[in-house]
């Protein structure tokens, strides 16, 4: 600063150009609050000063001028040609050497106070080198750039760099754990040595001015009486010392006669000196610390220090997140006065201070991945730094948890690694394929478990909770709740049930129960919908998954319930006469009459869309069960299940119903399960009480016995397909479907406790009223069927291969009744004579067709 202020005085004094060359070769910069220096630019305006000139010339000659002009600009290409490479080696060096002090005084903590000093001068130096570096990686102003030969290269410096300031920070933050041991010692230093030092010098003094002696006692006696450990009375004892200094200075001898101090006077003004110093770390030691290795200045060059920041996550993250302690020294900058202006350097700290941590939280999942021996040493460094040495970061008025941010970054791309995986161009991949998958990268985080100490249960549990479970929808065992606002997790699996529902309503994919899964010519429903695919779904899914998929299900069952009552509401009229004729004539005029029922085919429609659902949840949820096997929970709830008879549960049972559906274990209820019941009888619901006690599904047999002469029974639609057992457009599935809506619409709500008497019980009366109704469906169905066939062999429209499909559709039929109640009372009663005598029935499975071995369109 004096080469800039007196520039003439410094140039003249013969050691001038030798100081030059110095301040020049150094490449000072002056930051003054918000003003920077630069010295070379200074200094070469000075020298083009034609005042300067002509001065200097007058007092040194023309040659001397040149001379100096030389010097600089001999020390400036000094500078420009090694001041990199010399910096660099004095960051290698300082960075040992604090390490070397770092690990000596956390080793042995009560060295603090006696190397205090070293501590102090090792970190004021290191930050005078690490801002020489960021100063100099800005240019020169393009209106400042006079000299154009400052150009320096400091090459890749950051290395070093990171390594003086991770060195440097950890001593400060070890300091700062022993600021109360330094403060005892040198408190307990001036006590016991420098008091008796200074008396015994001042008592040898001669000459001094009265007062002197007066403000040394005052201040010794203050040490005195004051009490170990007490820092409150330092600053009165700087003070004392700070007037007996001046006294000495401005009267050395009687009136100020001397005009130099003697030996005794200079050894008692060194002692002084160092009490003033040695009270500072007594009293504030923290502030000492902080005035050499404080880094409020970075502030300034803070582009440039997170420009850095982010090359040194890619080498040494861990020296990153040391570094990152340093924005909580930004709002300490100088030029800050006001509220204001703190609050906003503050904010900024905290954004960048919080965009570092997510930046190498990333850079450790990149580790995680490489899984090489170099990267786990990196990984295992950083999370040493993130669990044990920085637990937390305060910056400003927050303080982050680098552990949390780790964490969490790590859940983060395992949820994006599985939701990569889940899909393939809007396609889902097969499970087996993902949950290797997940396994794999889940076997990776093990580093983690063991480098940061975090269990993989409270990884990898939120991230799979977060995808699959659905929290709104209640835990295992609770009634189902289906979606009427927007859904706040479980995503992936309402995605999945979106997909699948999609699929398994699309034309040209029907059902083989033989196989037990889908086909489809467009799809790979084959291969997704197999047992080992869905049991690999269940298994990484689990139960509250497949909770997800039974929501997107079930709703889409409420709709198709409902478009099945609204057909029944419309022609509520036509069935209820027909109800009133008897049931057992099934004529002609019947038959015309049930023909003008109104939205008879969207009725079919929406029960082959119901029975089609029902028989993926039936494959689903028996893979679930199988799943589940192993922890023996679905045992004990067969177990439990079987011991209690009916087949309509009462409200004794109905939670435990639930808990086994969810589990996979309630295949005795289907197809009324609990989850069923749930979504079509809740309030508001097709068959709800109140729509049932509205008589809408009072006459519903009739209804429903006509699907046969829907155009879903068409034969080009209908085509069977004996070796897999399957009808092309799924009408095998509708019986499943029409079981369920009448054994809903007729049975009661679960009530409280019957009575004692079992045969007043409403459940068990409720249950013979049901088999009654299923007997007059198969009944009216089959009596309509065998006059259907009648007429059209009377009408001579018969065809080959192809008069048998009203019979297949209802042998499904008695099959479904018959698994519903438990007997053959179905087939006995409910077929005609001549039908049930009949043997077409079970000779139609075994039938060789050439005409009917695929499934291909005849237009594909």
């Amino acid at each position: 600063m004096g080469y800039l202020l007196c520039p003439e005085c410094i140039y003249l004094h013969p050691h001038g150009l030798e100081g030059l060359r110095v301040v020049c070769a150094a490449g000072t910069i002056i930051d003054c609050r918000t003003v920077t220096i630069w010295t070379h630019v200074e200094l070469y305006k000075i020298f083009h000063d034609k005042t300067f000139i002509s001065g200097y010339e007058a007092a040194l000659e023309k040659k001397g001028f040149k001379d100096g002009k030389a010097a600089f600009k001999e020390a400036v290409q000094q500078f420009t040609a090694t001041s990199a490479s010399e910096h660099m080696r004095r960051r290698e060096y300082l960075a040992r050497r604090i390490t070397q002090i770092y690990h000596t005084l956390s080793d042995c903590p009560g060295l603090f106070g006696p190397q205090w000093g070293l501590v102090v001068s090792a970190l004021a130096l290191a930050r005078e080198e690490i801002m020489w570096y960021f100063q100099h990686l800005i240019p020169l102003p393009k209106e400042e750039r006079v000299y154009t030969k400052l150009k320096l290269d400091l090459g890749v410096g950051f290395p070093d760099l990171a390594s003086l300031f991770a060195s440097c920070l950890q001593l400060r933050n070890c300091a700062v754990k022993y600021l109360d041991t330094v403060s005892q010692y040198h408190s307990t230093y001036i006590r016991d040595v420098l008091n008796g030092r200074i008396e015994e010098t001042c008592r040898s003094c001669e000459g001094l001015d009265q007062q002197v002696p007066e403000f040394i006692q005052a201040a010794t006696q203050t040490v005195k009486e004051s009490s170990e450990g007490d820092s409150l009375i330092f600053p009165g004892f700087r003070l004392d010392i700070e007037r007996a200094q001046i006294l000495m200075l401005r009267r050395c001898g009687p009136n100020g006669s001397s005009t130099s101090l003697t030996a005794n006077q200079t050894k008692l003004m060194a002692s002084l000196t160092k009490s003033w110093h040695v009270s500072l770390p007594a009293c504030r030691p923290m502030d000492s610390l902080f005035q050499a290795a404080g880094f409020q200045q970075l502030w300034w060059y803070a582009a440039e220090f997170q420009g850095f920041m982010r090359e040194a996550m890619s080498t040494s993250p861990a020296n990153a997140l040391v570094m990152l302690q340093i924005t909580d020294d930004f709002p300490r900058a100088g030029h800050i006065k006001l509220p204001r202006q703190l609050q906003e350097v503050g904010a900024k700290a905290m954004d960048l201070a919080e965009d570092s941590l997510r930046s190498i939280a990333a850079r450790a999942v990149q580790l995680i991945r490489q899984q090489t021996q170099e990267s786990n040493m990196i990984l295992a460094e950083l999370c040493r730094q993130a669990v044990l040495e920085m637990a937390t970061v305060r910056v400003f008025t927050r303080e982050y948890c680098p552990g949390e941010y780790l964490i969490e970054a790590i859940m983060a791309d395992l949820t994006s690694f599985i939701k990569s995986n889940l899909w393939i161009k809007d396609c889902m991949t097969p499970p087996s394929v993902v949950e290797q998958r997940v396994k794999s990268h889940v076997a990776t985080l093990r580093v983690v478990e063991v480098y940061a100490g975090v269990p993989m249960q409270e990884i990898v549990e939120p991230v799979f909770a977060a995808l699959f479970v659905d929290t709104d929808g209640g835990l295992i065992g609770s009634a189902l709740k289906l979606p009427e606002k927007a859904q706040r997790s479980g995503r992936e699996a309402t995605a999945i049930g979106k997909w699948f529902l999609a699929e398994i309503l699309k034309p040209k994919v029907y059902t083989v129960p033989f196989q037990q899964r889908f086909e489809g010519k467009h799809s790979q429903l084959d291969q997704l919908t197999s047992p080992s695919e869905l049991q690999a779904l269940c298994r990484l899914i689990g139960p509250y998954g497949v909770r997800g998929i039974e929501k997107v299900m079930l709703k889409r069952c409420a709709d198709n319930a409902q478009r099945v009552m609204s057909c029944l509401t419309n022609n509520s009229y036509l069935l209820r006469s027909l109800s009133a004729e008897d049931k057992n004539q099934m004529d002609a005029s019947k038959i015309m009459k049930l023909t003008e029922i109104s939205q008879l085919h969207d009725m079919a429609k929406a029960l082959l869309e119901l029975g089609t659902i029902l028989e993926f949840r039936k494959l689903l949820l028996s893979a679930l069960g199988e799943v589940m096997e192993p922890t023996k929970i679905p045992e004990s709830l067969r177990i439990a299940l079987s011991s209690t008879n009916g087949r309509l549960r009462s409200k004794d049972t109905s939670a435990l119903d639930t808990l086994a559906h969810d589990c996979g274990a309630a295949g005795r209820l289907w197809p009324v399960d609990p989850a069923l019941r749930t979504a079509l009888t809740a309030d508001g619901g097709p068959l709800s009480p109140a729509n049932v006690n509205q008589g809408s599904w009072t006459h519903a047999v009739y209804a429903l016995s006509a699907f046969v002469l829907s155009n879903s029974m068409a034969p080009l639609e209908a085509r069977y397909n004996p070796t897999r057992q399957a009808f092309r457009n799924n009408i095998h599935c509708a019986p499943s479907a029409i079981l369920a809506l009448v054994v809903l619409s007729q049975a009661p709500s679960p009530s409280g406790k019957g009575p004692s008497n079992a045969e007043e019980d409403p459940t068990v009366l409720a249950e013979r009223k049901i088999q009654g109704v299923i007997t007059d469906l198969v009944s009216c169905t089959a009596r309509l069927v065998v006059e259907v066939l009648h007429q059209r062999e009377e009408k001579g429209k018969t065809k080959k291969d192809q008069d048998h499909i009203e019979l297949l559709y209802l042998e499904h039929l008695l099959s479904a009744a018959e698994a519903w109640n438990g007997n053959s009372t179905v087939r006995r009663v409910g077929l005609p004579e001549a039908l049930a005598r009949s043997v077409h029935l079970w000779q139609l499975k075994s039938r060789n067709t050439t005409s009917l071995d695929t499934f291909d369109d005849d237009d594909d």
